[in-house]
């Protein structure tokens, strides 16, 4: 599939195995699809994730959470727990995100 956007600023690369099969990559916020501030906490930026996360399991690939937001999402419920990378899950959640971020900016 090569590297090719699912969204603005999320990758969809080889996953599972085989480089038929996407994986999305959710980059650090700067690289990341920003819901405006009057739409903050109306549920958007996770409908976002859903439906990126949906297309992810249609087309049966992995996640690995990078993004603070995705990390938090993971940690936050279980129905999409199956599409993380069991090699490379990412971040277990939005505060080791957020401190690797910090990290890399030094």
């Amino acid at each position: 599939m090569g590297d090719r956007g699912v969204l603005p600023g999320i990758r969809a690369g080889a996953g599972r195995g085989s480089t038929a099969q996407p994986q999305l990559v959710c980059p650090p916020p700067s690289g990341t699809p920003r819901v405006e501030a009057s739409h903050q906490h109306q549920g958007v930026a996770s409908a976002m994730v859903r439906q990126v996360l949906d297309q992810i399991r249609v087309r049966e690939g992995t996640v690995t959470a990078i993004c603070p937001f995705v990390a938090d999402y993971f940690s936050r419920t279980t129905a999409y727990a199956d599409l993380l990378d069991s090699r490379h899950p990412g971040y277990p959640d939005r505060a080791t995100a957020e401190a690797a971020e910090r990290k890399a900016r030094r």
